[in-house]
């Protein structure tokens, strides 16, 4: 921690490196008590020297001002407050540093990384499920553009037009089991953000299909194989889901209602 004896200050001081300066900074709040420390000021001269050490430090201030705010209100349970004063014990002894108290700087610092990545893990695991991604509402919006002069004549079930797209250079086109045997009338590959998109025109409830990696366009469906559904531009629908690393997406005119009714069938 930055705070320490005047005895140890100079030999702090002198062994202090860019690793130990950043690690000083991080558990010490800019405007609170540890800011006029010599190993404070030490820590902060080189850490400055360092463009990433710099760019990472200013972005925990930023953080930390957004998030105090909004932390320090928090009431903690009192079991949970346990913990984290054990744990801080813990580390203390380790260290072979005096044992924490809450009210240190060293503590609150501790308190607001753990709130933090708690608040981080419940919104990855359980916001993002459920919700259909933005991204490919992009690649459906653009889809549903196309022309039909603009798509290749086939008379094929989309099951079986995976060779079809091989040969037009598009690797891993699959369509679900319960959609394979839907007549295509047209086919193409189009390209979003510089990605190809393999896309089909299916007459029967005017439906394209849609298959893409989902990766380069930062999209994830969890869990796999499961379906999210969405209205967009006030008169289409879309369903989409992953399965073997690609994504595949049906769109139809129509309504969410609609789509969601299909998908049950």
């Amino acid at each position: 921690m930055c705070r320490s004896n005047r005895t140890d200050t100079q030999p702090l001081l002198s062994s202090m490196n860019a690793k130990s300066a950043r690690a000083c900074l991080a558990v010490s709040l800019p405007d609170g008590e540890d800011s006029t420390t010599p190993q404070f000021r030490k820590a902060l001269e080189i850490v400055s020297n360092s463009e990433s050490h710099d760019r990472d430090y200013k972005a925990q201030i930023s953080l930390d001002r957004v998030a105090c705010p909004i932390l320090t209100g928090l009431e903690i349970p009192g079991e949970v407050l346990d913990q984290l004063t054990e744990k801080a014990a813990h580390i203390s002894e380790l260290r072979h540093r005096k044992r924490f108290r809450f009210g240190d700087p060293a503590m609150v610092s501790v308190a607001i990384g753990f709130l933090l990545m708690a608040a981080l893990v419940t919104w990855h695991f359980l916001g993002r499920v459920g919700v259909f991604p933005e991204e490919a509402l992009t690649i459906a919006a653009e889809g549903v553009q196309l022309k039909v002069e603009q798509f290749q004549v086939v008379e094929e079930p989309a099951g079986a037009l995976e060779d079809w797209f091989m040969l037009k250079g598009f690797d891993r086109f699959r369509v679900p089991p319960n959609f394979e045997k839907y007549q295509a009338a047209g086919a193409r590959i189009f390209k979003v953000e510089n990605q190809p998109v393999a896309v089909l025109a299916i007459p029967e409830n005017h439906m394209f299909f849609m298959v893409f990696d989902p990766v380069p366009f930062g999209i994830s469906v969890v869990p796999e194989g499961s379906w999210r559904t969405s209205d967009f531009d006030h008169k289409y629908a879309a369903a989409i889901r992953q399965e073997d690393g690609m994504c595949f997406m049906v769109v139809i005119t129509g309504k969410k209602t609609d789509l969601d009714s299909l998908l049950k069938k």
